[in-house]
């Protein structure tokens, strides 16, 4: 393995370290809203790390094996998607967390999911990832272009991670998988203690939301 895809290899594990959260998703300054959209995952810790989670769990698999399961998670995240798109956005966060840490502890572990549980929990992380991607700061043909890009945007990052890590071949680099799906599962458990403590991270869940003031991520001024 190259230097190059080492170098990878820390960048995604960077990403899975991102801790700031956007209550409100407005378009970025010299994106537009369709690109605004693809990057939106990026900028939300729980939709992160369960794209990074999935991703590790279905790389390992091998990408034969992942057909069934990356098919459930477009359906699922189209649907969820198609949903906001008709004004209903539940919170979904918490569910997002779980699977993370789920499929992080299959990852340090190394045990191999069944395809047809795999299907289904793929399934519901799109579903969830999706429901939980309202731009709350954008409406009429706009809100409709960001959705797009967001689903274009959840695809290409879970489908990045899959294919990183199935070109991690060498014994210390599927190590490094693992360890990272450890960090993965350590971290959501760390999250939803914050949650049930009621620390300020339950600010993410609807009630709280409506309560605070949006913090819009449009830098034009």
């Amino acid at each position: 393995m190259n230097r190059a895809t080492a170098s990878k290899a820390g960048a995604l594990v960077a990403l899975g370290l991102v801790s700031q959260a956007a209550h409100a998703h407005g378009s970025v300054q010299g994106l537009g809203n369709f690109f605004s959209g693809v990057v939106h995952p990026l900028f939300e810790p729980a939709h992160l790390i369960a794209l990074i989670a999935l991703g590790l769990v279905l790389g390992q698999r091998g990408l034969k094996n992942t057909h069934p399961a990356a098919l459930c998670f477009v359906a699922g995240s189209a649907l969820g998607l198609i949903a906001v798109g008709l004004g209903w956005a539940p919170g979904t966060d918490p569910f997002l967390l779980v699977a993370a840490a789920f499929f992080g502890l299959a990852v340090a572990t190394a045990v191999a999911l069944p395809r047809v549980f795999c299907a289904p929990i793929a399934a519901l992380v799109g579903l969830g990832v999706g429901l939980g991607s309202e731009p709350e700061s954008v409406t009429g043909t706009a809100r409709i272009v960001m959705l797009l890009g967001t689903g274009v945007g959840v695809c290409v990052w879970m489908f990045n991670v899959v294919g990183l890590v199935h070109e991690l071949k060498r014994p210390w680099l599927q190590i490094l998988v693992r360890v990272v799906g450890s960090w993965i599962t350590a971290s959501a458990l760390l999250v939803m203690a914050l949650w049930i403590s009621g620390k300020p991270l339950n600010s993410t869940l609807p009630a709280a939301r409506s309560a605070a003031p949006p913090v819009v991520l449009d830098t034009a001024r």
